[in-house]
């Protein structure tokens, strides 16, 4: 793993905890990663038949909640919860090198190399109860802040392109298409948000 990767597992000194009537963003803790497997699990399935997909082809359907664990110590894990602690939403945020986006112009057009470190959006999933109360967005938000604080120039993400309102969502809180991915036997979009 490179130096720059291991400083994101840890909690970014001074990030703060965002408040939103009630609903609370912050780092996961490992005892919440069966109720995050699970929201995750069930985002993962609407998100597949919405955007049909196969369920051989999207990688989250094979993951158990040891990967879940993983992840936390890997990456890191945020949560949305509510007053009563309940979680209405979670990312996962890992940090990859330019290298791992193959296809992505980005690096090059911005004066960036393939060494150069960005945040990976992944596992991106809200209670279907929880929608359209912006806990997609402070999530986002949150990552935002954390790749700012670690001098970090894009968060990164990969959506099905038949997933029309996937798309839109994420144009809406600006992230840009980059490149097409079809590894997956899909047309993936990689996208990205300038920090």
């Amino acid at each position: 793993m490179i130096s720059k990767d291991a400083d994101l597992t840890r909690n970014p000194a001074g990030t703060p905890e965002i408040a939103n009537p009630g609903i609370i963003v912050r780092r996961a803790r490992e005892c919440e990663a069966d109720e995050i497997h699970r929201l995750v699990s069930d985002s993962m399935e609407t998100y597949r038949v919405l955007s049909g997909i196969t369920d051989s082809h999207l990688e989250s359907s094979s993951e158990t909640v040891a990967d879940t664990k993983v992840a936390m110590h890997e990456g890191i894990v945020l949560v949305a919860t509510d007053a009563s602690k309940q979680i209405l939403g979670t990312v996962r945020l890992m940090a990859r090198r330019g290298s791992f986006f193959a296809g992505s112009a980005f690096f090059e057009r911005n004066g960036y190399n393939k060494d150069t470190p960005v945040l990976y959006f992944t596992r991106f999933a809200v209670r279907q109860d929880a929608r359209n109360k912006g806990i997609g967005s402070m999530l986002i938000s949150e990552g935002d802040k954390i790749a700012g604080s670690k001098d970090i120039p894009a968060i990164f993400l990969h959506t099905a392109l038949s997933n029309e309102s996937a798309v839109s969502y994420y144009k809406s809180r600006g992230f840009e298409i980059d490149s097409v991915d079809l590894s997956r036997d899909y047309p993936r979009g990689l996208f990205f948000k300038k920090v």
